[in-house]
């Protein structure tokens, strides 16, 4: 984490040993101490033991040696949610460890900085804006990066933003603020529903035990104690639900994290129980408990106790037909489970359609390696040669069919873009005459399976000094030559210092370079050994043949073979790609299972509810078998009512599932959010369920002996 000698003091983090960075630290060649490094608590007990000898002892990072000066309390992770880091160091000391050739600190075309600033006792952010917009014509003036002319303009009229960063910063907010609001909605609807269930249930408890709410009125009880009597039951189920969700919620929020953590990050997440959260859940299990015991409560305490005891022990009989509550709420339930079920199956097929998506290249069996050649000692201008000795050292691997280089990584490698212009086309807006830019080696193609429509591919006469050459893909053919053939046809690109004119050799096939749900946009490639601006960063792609991990280690010592200087990585271009749907993917699972628990409990519930009832209707049941009915007529009249509740809660929930789908027309790939296919699947799935629920019940009516049914009456 590179830092600014007052960044721990603005932030006001303690130090659990050693001291804090100073304005002094961060200067060029260091402070009085030297080079500096500050390390993470988690660190320093990880890899020092917890020792405080470690303070002066000197760290080796990427060949620069920092003297450790202290360790952060245990509580700071960095300003970064989730992502903690390890070694702190002055932004000073950044040249040192990524080599002066390679070094952002000063290089105004490249941003990389966030600034933190702390306001004073009297200062208001309004105050702070205004501020900074009387500041900003003479900030971008003097700070100026070399860049295009178009842009320039732009540059000097962008305000600077800014935001609240009390709760630090971070990208996951971005990422997943979309999707984890939708997942807390999808949880409150199974709550509700969890809820609607249990009033159901203890409204046919209490109808039950009407006979005893009598007696205790007629021996004296207050109609309030009897609420109470049954609130207090409601309450003691709903905290006994929330300790044991709480328990699962511990142990799930841990697995969560590690679905959401990839190759490329460990996420790191304070999970432990605090007081706000555990005051949250008391407070929702007690509205939650007051939630599904006052129906009961009231309908309990106003019974009449001369009727009850009239009938026996048999309570108020007459079976499902003269409660209306109980169906409404079965029916609510059924509704809230459709719109659970219908946004999850959406969900799910989203993620299908994105993970089974053509991206219009093959990454399988194809390794990646980000290198960096800054270190190496060798000078600019022998960057792209190096470089070319690094490809022709992978094609002697065993195991190889095919390298090249890139400056971009299709999907996981960020874009790079630049103005086109085209004779004969005329732009109708700025965005209409972009083009995305990647500067490939000669088997590029090869490596990644792209298939050439028309021309030819880049060769050793591509080299410096020869004509520019480029090759477009078919959107780039669509939009700026109208489908006309466009080898031999030339095109021009804006560059920092003008406009730079290449000749068109080729045309390949479309294929997704920003990521896995954008469209694929017009793209021109340019010969990497015909770079005039040289990148010490590049990436090498090579496509092998048998297991690709013992091929990552022949791959990896031929590159550090071809120049120790040189600093890589290298990874699984396929997994790498898969990755990038991490966030489609856990919101595919946890709707998915909170679909299934919306099920689970919305079928439970109307089993539930449907055997009582038949409980109920035992008399008349076991009369209309007295009589001559068949229990097929009986099986009938039982899922008759299961019908009728569940087409009711499918209609509201249907109409209600539509409406609020358009909510998440974003999270969404390949998909409408009102896809009629997936309501229809959302639909039958929910209507299986209910029959199955009240199939079981009607069958057991249709088996009951009606000799034994007249005797117990």
């Amino acid at each position: 984490m590179y830092v600014s000698g007052s960044f721990l003091s603005v932030l006001g983090v303690p130090m659990a040993i050693g001291r804090s960075f100073t304005d002094a630290d961060d200067r060029p060649g260091g402070g009085p101490d030297g080079a500096v490094a500050i390390l993470s608590y988690r660190y320093w007990q990880e890899q020092y033991g917890g020792t405080p000898d470690v303070l002066g002892s000197t760290l080796r990072v990427a060949g620069a040696h920092l003297t450790i000066v202290g360790v952060t309390a245990r509580e700071f992770l960095g300003p970064d949610i989730g992502m903690a880091f390890n070694i702190a160091v002055p932004l000073s000391a950044e040249p040192l460890i990524r080599g002066a050739g390679a070094s952002r600190l000063n290089a105004r075309n490249n941003y990389w900085l966030q600034v933190i600033h702390r306001l004073g006792p009297d200062r208001t952010p309004e105050q702070a804006r205004a501020a900074l917009d009387a500041l900003r014509p003479g900030l971008r003036d003097a700070t100026m990066p070399a860049m295009k002319a178009s842009l320039q303009a732009e540059y000097l009229r962008d305000r600077f933003d800014l935001a609240p960063v009390g709760t630090g910063v971070s990208y996951l907010r971005n990422e997943y603020k979309a999707a984890l609001w939708t997942l807390m909605a999808i949880f409150g609807l199974v709550l509700f529903i969890a809820c609607t269930n249990l009033a159901n249930l203890q409204l046919a408890r209490a109808s039950a035990r009407q006979r005893e709410f009598a007696v205790r009125l007629a021996l004296g009880a207050s109609r309030g104690r009897i609420a109470r009597l049954l609130l207090t039951e409601s309450l003691l189920l709903a905290i006994a639900g929330a300790a044991g969700g709480l328990a699962f919620a511990h142990v799930a929020s841990s697995a969560i994290l590690l679905m959401l953590s990839t190759s490329q990050l460990h996420l790191t997440l304070d999970l432990t129980l605090d007081w706000r959260l555990l005051a949250f859940t008391s407070t929702l299990t007690g509205v939650t408990g007051l939630l599904f015991g006052l129906a009961p409560a009231f309908r309990s305490a106003g019974v009449d106790v001369q009727g009850v005891l009239k009938h026996h022990a048999r309570g108020v009989t007459g079976g499902w037909r003269r409660f209306p509550l109980e169906k409404l709420l079965v029916a609510a339930q059924v509704g809230l489970a459709l719109i659970v079920v219908f946004g999850a199956t959406l969900f799910v097929r989203s993620f299908i359609a994105l993970s089974t998506a053509d991206p219009r290249f093959d990454p399988r069996h194809v390794l990646v390696l980000n290198a960096d050649v800054s270190k190496s000692g060798v000078p600019k201008d022998h960057y792209v040669p190096l470089q070319q000795r690094i490809v022709d050292t992978l094609h002697d691997v065993p195991g190889v069919e095919a390298a090249t280089m890139m400056a971009v990584t299709p999907v996981v490698g960020g874009s790079w873009f630049t103005t086109v212009k085209v004779d004969g086309y005329t732009p109708r807006s700025t965005s209409s005459s972009t083009t995305l830019l990647n500067s490939i080696g000669a088997d590029y193609f090869t490596v990644l399976g792209t298939p050439l429509l028309a021309g030819r591919t880049f060769g050793p006469a591509d080299r410096a000094g020869a004509p520019d050459a480029a090759i477009v893909n078919e959107a780039f053919v669509q939009r700026y030559f109208a489908g006309q053939h466009p080898v031999g046809r030339t095109l021009e690109l804006e560059e920092r210092d003008g406009w730079k004119r290449l000749i068109v050799v080729g045309v390949v096939r479309d294929a997704r370079y920003q990521s896995m749900r954008s469209r694929v946009p017009p793209t021109t490639y340019l010969a990497a050994a015909q770079a005039q601006d040289p990148r010490s960063s590049t990436s090498f792609a090579v496509r092998g043949s048998g297991n690709l991990t013992g091929l990552s280690a022949r791959v990896a010592g031929a590159v550090a073979g071809a120049h120790p200087g040189v600093t890589f990585e290298i990874f699984p271009y396929g997994q790498r790609v898969q990755e990038t749907m991490t966030r489609e993917r856990v919101l595919a699972l946890l709707s998915a299972f909170l679909g299934l628990l919306a099920l689970l409990v919305a079928g439970v519930g109307l089993y539930g509810m449907m055997l009582l009832a038949v409980t109920r209707r035992r008399n008349e049941i076991g009369v209309r078998l007295a009589l001559g009915a068949e229990p097929a007529t009986v099986t009938r009249l039982v899922l008759r009512d299961v019908a009728l509740v569940t087409g009711l809660g499918i209609i509201g929930g249907g109409l209600a599932g539509l409406w609020s789908s358009a909510m998440v027309g974003k999270l969404l790939f390949g998909l409408t959010p009102r896809d009629p296919t997936t309501l229809i699947l959302a639909v039958g799935l929910l209507a299986c369920v209910a029959l199955t629920a009240g199939y079981l019940p009607a069958r057991r009516a249709a088996r009951l002996d009606p000799t034994a049914a007249l005797r117990d009456d």
